[in-house]
Order: C-alpha cells, then sequence, then structure tokens
C-alpha cells in the first residue's frame, strides 16, 4: 500500500521541484500513471529531451501512416 502512497500528482511535483528526490520505482510510476495535464505541467518545467517527458509523450501518442504521430 506504501508503492500508492503518492499520487500521480504528487509524483509530479515532487520531481518538477527536484527530480533526484524519487526513486526509480517512483519515476516508473510517474511515466505509467501520467494523464495529458501531468504531462503539460512536466513540459512547462522541463525540455522536450528530458527522459521522464519523452517517455510519457511516447506512452501518450499513437503513430500515423508516414511517420505521423498525434499525442494524447
Amino acid at each position: 500500500m506504501k508503492y500508492y502512497e503518492k499520487s500521480p500528482f504528487l509524483l509530479a511535483k515532487q520531481y518538477c521541484d527536484d527530480p533526484l528526490s524519487l526513486t526509480d520505482e517512483e519515476i516508473e510510476r510517474l511515466i505509467w500513471e501520467a494523464n495529458a495535464s501531468i504531462r503539460e505541467m512536466l513540459e512547462s518545467n522541463y525540455p522536450p529531451d528530458n527522459e521522464v517527458v519523452k517517455k510519457i509523450n511516447d506512452r501518450l501518442s499513437y503513430e500515423l501512416k508516414y511517420n505521423l504521430k498525434i499525442i494524447f
């Protein structure tokens, strides 16, 4: 139960304040439980090449024909 003690929003806020304060497990949770609003929060604090932002964008995207991608 302690694993889910922090909500995805709190994990994102903590990551924005100090990315080194999250454990590897918390970062994985953030990546897999982030929604569009959390993604926007992280994108407003980090560049697009940030590894966590990239992984969230990959998870929330859909590949189309002709190398196009939609991000939800």
